[in-house]
């Protein structure tokens, strides 16, 4: 489906989900003050538009899921941002804006927020359609940080199991979708325990090796790879700080 307009869809995504979770979980706000938080590192993006649908509906299913356990009625705090998708939806196509992936994944939030919202619905043909194409680069990254996140918090999990999980649960089709994971679940657990990077050193190696003959620039955009590339080097610099330990060590 050729669209009439650029979606950011899973960059907002990504964006949302990594500042509302390190705020609840680095920071220990209360799922209120994160999503605040959310809305206003994302302020500059809403447009009165489609962004502004993505971003109060990304946020606010993240309220629901994980605030309605203190407060069932969480979201009537947030009547005002429910008004304004619902009336953005009301006279906007959402498919001249997103494509079946997107779409599907904005209908899966906008379910979470029913009778607030009215159901998007999606054709039998668009979901076939979705089966067959790639994920995008920050799909994947948003996939494993939303995954690592839900394991911490739902089920408990420390750091190392949730990061095993998620490299044994996210699937991935090409070698460039396997360089993204493995590099996006390197550094989501060495950010939270620097211990975990001795148990991913082979799988590093891996990741490094099929970079070695990978052309990174007919896979992603220059946002994209700049992202990839800025990770790598977090990344490197871990790997060398634990090197360094090593020699210590040994003198």
């Amino acid at each position: 489906m050729l669209k009439k307009h650029h979606s950011n869809y899973f960059e907002y995504q990504y964006i949302v989900t990594k500042t509302f979770f390190e705020s609840i979980w680095d920071k220990k706000h209360t799922v209120r003050q994160a999503a605040e938080i959310c809305m206003h590192k994302m302020q500059d993006y809403l447009d009165g538009g489609i962004n502004t649908v993505i971003i109060y509906t990304i946020i606010l299913e993240k309220v629901q899921r994980y605030g309605r356990k203190e407060d069932k009625n969480i979201l009537q705090y947030y009547l005002k941002e429910l008004e304004e998708v619902k009336e953005i939806i009301s006279h906007l196509n959402v498919d001249d804006y997103l494509d079946t992936n997107e779409k599907e994944f904005l209908s899966d939030d906008i379910g979470w927020l029913e009778p607030y919202l009215p159901s998007l619905e999606l054709r039998e043909e668009e979901i076939e359609a979705n089966l067959q194409s790639y994920a995008s680069y920050f799909e994947y990254r948003y996939l494993v940080t939303e995954h690592f996140y839900e394991l911490l918090l739902d089920e408990n999990y420390t750091t190392g199991q949730a990061a095993g999980r998620c490299f044994c649960e996210i699937l991935r089709d090409r070698e460039i979708d396997t360089v993204i994971v493995y590099v996006a679940i390197i550094k989501l657990a060495i950010e939270h325990d620097k211990k975990e990077l001795k148990y991913w050193l082979k799988d590093w190696e891996k990741a490094k090796e099929m970079m070695n003959h990978l052309n990174v620039d007919d896979f992603l955009n220059k946002k994209e790879k700049d992202s990839l590339l800025s990770d790598i080097n977090y990344i490197k610099e871990a790997v060398n700080s634990l090197k360094n330990e090593k020699g210590g060590e040994g003198k």
